[in-house]
């Protein structure tokens, strides 16, 4: 019994050993360079080949091929230093993004059009300096959004 244990023990440490080995060979290759500091990068969750990675610096970016080449998003996006991002669940054409400056073009914005053009969807945000950190889409209505800002969370239902 005891001698059944250990081999049992060895060709699970063999299998563990070889799944470890293949965890190490995994390589990171970069896929898109020159689109500044990349906050929060989101995958359309029907169709994979389609991503959006939001910038620091220059906006919204997408992939329509699986992140091998990029290209700007920003038609209506009046304010570029973006951090978070969120694609609905139940509507992939519907896309949140969230801006991080002060002034009168910052805050959350909505795309209908799987980020062709962006509108500022801020009524009820009372906050003067707007830094929106994270942005969740409830998943049974698109329209219903909840966003981090200084002082927790708040929550919108938009048309």
């Amino acid at each position: 019994m005891k001698r059944r244990h250990n081999i049992l023990l060895l060709v699970a440490c063999c299998v563990l050993s070889v799944v470890g080995v293949q965890f190490a060979l995994a390589q990171w290759v970069q896929v898109g360079s020159g689109m500044g500091q990349i906050w929060n990068i989101q995958i359309n969750p029907t169709n994979q080949q389609i991503m959006y990675a939001a910038s620091n610096t220059l906006g919204i970016y997408k992939s329509t091929d699986g992140g091998n080449t990029w290209a700007p998003s920003i038609s209506g996006l009046l304010n570029l230093t973006v951090q978070a991002m969120a694609i609905s669940g139940s509507n992939p054409n519907i896309l949140f993004c969230g801006t991080t400056q002060t002034g009168a073009s910052n805050g959350v914005y909505k795309s209908t059009d799987a980020g062709a053009t962006w509108t500022l969807s801020n009524t009820g945000i009372t906050e003067a300096s707007i830094a929106i950190s994270a942005i969740a889409i409830d998943p049974t209505n698109p329209n219903t959004v909840y966003i981090t800002i200084f002082d927790g969370v708040t929550n919108a239902t938009t048309g």
